[in-house]
């Protein structure tokens, strides 16, 4: 490490100006010159700091660095430094603080969780930030983008963004999401100038955005194919609590039907002009329309697997590949025990662990929750919440669950073994009195808990 070091005292600095330090490792180079936690980072190499992906894309790591350090106690540091070949930054900066959309969407979940206490706080945010989109696949709107933004977003090349369209139609778009702030037609189109590339969702409300109104949708993003990546086609997620929002009717079988066959009038054309799908459809639409999910081909290389695109095919791929390509499974220690999921997968799951059951003679039970916490009308795993658990389980026999229960690991937050109305797994374990196993990364997973004899 070579370095130069200089102090400035007594500065007045706003408080949110650059990232701050939360955590610095012992073997920091920083930490041997007296930089500490909580000092902020202003500037590197003379370019001004607002986030981590600021201090990586500026830090130049094979060569001299320029601090400008800010401290709670008043003092601006300037610091050049050089590390060594096996020498490593080692700090670790806040994280992103999100920017909040703008718009009052009509089909917004966020506005349709109950209002109650104990939910988990996070779900009630609406963030809207690009840099968020970048790093995590976030679908944002661009309501809150500046002039600023859009140069960083080209300057730094901070693409693929994941893009809720929902329409093309200007006063469609204005009504169904009461934009605010950024006018999203000109941020989009000089995003796109730039070489900015999107991947694309559409909300699809019934009668709203639908019909004559997708094709005009689906031709307009088609025009801007060079931009965009891919169109991914969601139903809208309505609850049991709208009574004082707009009324949206709700997607049914005969109405996934006609989605299905219109938008994959769309994809086998552009799976001829393109060479790939361009378009893809929910998991929800196939079932709810009691059909069988496409092909892997159809997916292309899954783009918007995350978006719920995609899910129910990755699973049974790689089911098929684990339980029937491969019929040897060896020094299986768990047999007997026990799955939850939500309304949509259950008949998905059921069958397949049915064909296991018989095939490996295990006795895995698999339980259908119903989501009363959102009333009734989410369906999906990913929002089944403990509570709802407990009330689907509460009269089923001990000797049932088997040695253990598997709940949904997407189901839980990512760090923690937590649901969406903060019941812990813990507590659920308690409630039960059944040992509780989060089942994250599907198949493989399951595999996993079928082998290991510390379960």
């Amino acid at each position: 490490m070579k370095y130069k070091l200089k102090r400035f005292k007594n500065l007045r600095i706003k408080r949110e100006s650059g990232v701050k330090i939360v955590k610095i490792d012992n073997f920091s180079p920083l930490k041997k010159v007296g930089i500490k936690k909580g000092f902020s980072i202003l500037t590197i190499n003379k370019n001004k700091i607002n986030d981590y992906l600021d201090f990586y894309y500026y830090f130049n790591e094979f060569g001299v660095n320029t601090f400008e350090f800010y401290n709670p106690k008043g003092e601006k540091i300037i610091l050049k430094l050089f590390l060594e070949e096996d020498e490593r930054i080692g700090i670790h900066l806040e994280p992103i603080k999100p920017k909040i959309c703008k718009n009052d969407c009509i089909f917004c979940f966020v506005s349709q969780h109950p209002k109650i206490k104990g939910i988990r706080r996070t779900l009630l945010i609406k963030d809207d930030d690009y840099r968020l989109s970048f790093l995590d696949g976030n679908f944002i709107t661009l309501s809150n983008i500046t002039e600023e933004d859009i140069d960083r977003i080209c300057n730094q090349k901070l693409w693929p963004l994941y893009l809720s369209v929902h329409t093309m139609n200007k006063d469609l778009r204005k009504f169904m999401m009461k934009c605010r702030g950024s006018d999203f037609f000109y941020v989009f189109d000089k995003l796109c100038k730039c070489g900015v590339k999107f991947h694309t969702q559409i909300v699809l409300c019934p009668e709203i955005n639908d019909g004559k109104e997708l094709d005009n949708t689906i031709r307009e993003l088609f025009k801007r194919k060079k931009n965009v990546l891919s169109i991914g086609i969601v139903p809208v997620g309505l609850t049991g609590h709208r009574s004082k929002l707009f009324k949206i009717k709700p997607i049914t079988k005969e109405y996934s039907k006609k989605v299905i066959s219109q938008v994959n009038k769309y994809h086998r054309f552009f799976r001829k002009k393109l060479g790939y799908g361009f378009i893809y459809l929910a998991d929800e639409f196939y079932l709810k329309a009691k059909e069988m999910v496409p092909g892997t081909d159809y997916y292309d290389d899954f783009p918007q697997i995350e978006n719920g695109i995609g899910m129910v095919r990755e699973f049974l791929d790689e089911f098929n590949e684990i339980f029937l390509n491969d019929k040897k499974i060896e020094n299986i220690k768990n047999k007997n025990f026990s799955i939850i999921t939500g309304e949509s997968f259950f008949p998905i799951l059921e069958k397949n662990i049915s064909y296991i059951n018989n095939m490996l003679n295990l006795n895995i039970n698999v339980f259908c929750v119903k989501n009363f916490f959102f009333g009734g009308e989410v369906t999906v795993a990913g929002l089944l919440t403990g509570i709802d658990i407990v009330t689907a389980l509460s009269d089923v026999k001990k000797e049932k669950f088997g040695d253990f229960l598997c709940v949904p690991g997407e189901s839980l937050m990512a760090s923690q073994d937590i649901f969406l109305d903060n019941m812990s797994i813990i507590d659920l374990e308690e409630t039960l009195n059944i040992k509780v196993m989060p089942l994250r990364y599907g198949p493989k997973a399951l595999k996993k808990i079928m082998v290991d004899k510390t379960f």
